[in-house]
């Protein structure tokens, strides 16, 4: 693991045993929790020194998510959801049916929802217990997008875009063109954004009718992130970044409107930043018939 300082200048870098995968989560002391396929979780000092392990049954993939309580959630290949303390102890552990390589998101509630590889969206209550699975039929390596009413938005490898209520139904689903393997994202006005192994980055209306549509060169698999004046941000396998505008002005203020719940990619419930407060700039100059000029800027306020 690398830290480097904005100007692009080495702090400090860290070893693991194996490969990484994941991303890391930051908690609010500057902690930062880091999985590796060497199949340990590691809790570093902001200065890069190690505080903790915790050993999992096998390799990680997934990313770590840090509930309101500190609790750190973590998925690994030997099909266990794993709750850690922040001093490293374990708090239970959930068994599914599948390897899980996709990371989880956490609700208002402090309910973890996550994808496995055996096709299933599972609910998991903050103490360990299944409230609710949802089958596709395709395994889920994306890490879901929970919207401003709960409902979970997700894609699978059965080319299928859910959305689903927080009880576990389905609400719709739209098909693309190939499997879906990007995270979704949610904008500050409820559109919801997804890139599939077709091609296309999809913008979908939260009733679940398709927008628009973006034509990349290759597989779009990577993360979205988006400005707040409303560009959005995504990797393809053509090679290429692309930045696209959209009516969207940040994030939705949504317990967890992207992979990595925020724009800092804290991986951490109740972290906001990135969040639009619904304000708009606009800027005014005004001339003269001599050539002066006054410049004025106010901000609106927007409701959706």
């Amino acid at each position: 693991l690398y830290a480097v300082t904005p100007d692009g200048k080495l702090k400090w870098k860290f070893k693991t045993g194996y490969e990484i995968w994941s991303s890391p989560a930051i908690a609010p002391d500057g902690t930062i929790y880091l999985a590796s396929k060497d199949s340990y979780v590691y809790a570093l000092t902001p200065q890069g020194k190690l505080k903790w392990i915790f050993q999992t049954g096998n390799w990680i993939y997934s990313s770590p998510a840090i509930g309101n309580d500190g609790t750190i959630y973590v998925a690994s290949t030997d099909k266990h959801l794993y709750a850690i303390s922040p001093t490293g102890k374990l708090r239970w552990k959930f068994k599914m049916d599948g390897e899980i390589l996709a990371s989880p998101a956490i609700g208002a509630d402090g309910t973890i929802y996550i994808g496995c590889r055996d096709t299933n969206l599972y609910a998991i209550s903050p103490n360990g217990n299944l409230k609710w699975k949802f089958k596709t039929n395709g395994e889920i390596l994306s890490c879901p997008a929970i919207g401003p009413d709960g409902t979970i938005y997700f894609g699978s490898a059965d080319n299928h875009f859910y959305a689903v209520s927080p009880d576990g139904k389905l609400k719709w689903k739209l098909r693309t063109g190939d499997s879906i393997t990007s995270s979704a994202l949610i904008g500050a006005d409820g559109v919801i954004y997804i890139g599939s192994n077709d091609n296309n980055l999809y913008a979908i209306t939260p009733d679940g009718k398709f927008k628009w549509r973006f034509q990349a060169g290759e597989d779009i698999a990577s993360g979205l992130t988006i400005s707040k004046d409303g560009v959005i941000y995504f990797g393809s396998d053509d090679n290429h970044l692309y930045a696209l505008y959209t009516t969207s002005f940040g994030l939705a203020n949504t317990p967890w409107p992207k992979d990595r719940a925020n724009n800092l990619n804290t991986g951490r419930s109740g972290d906001k930043y990135g969040v639009s407060d619904g304000a708009v700039t606009i800027k005014a100059i005004a001339y003269d018939i001599v050539g002066n000029s006054s410049e004025y800027v106010i901000r609106v306020f927007v409701k959706w």
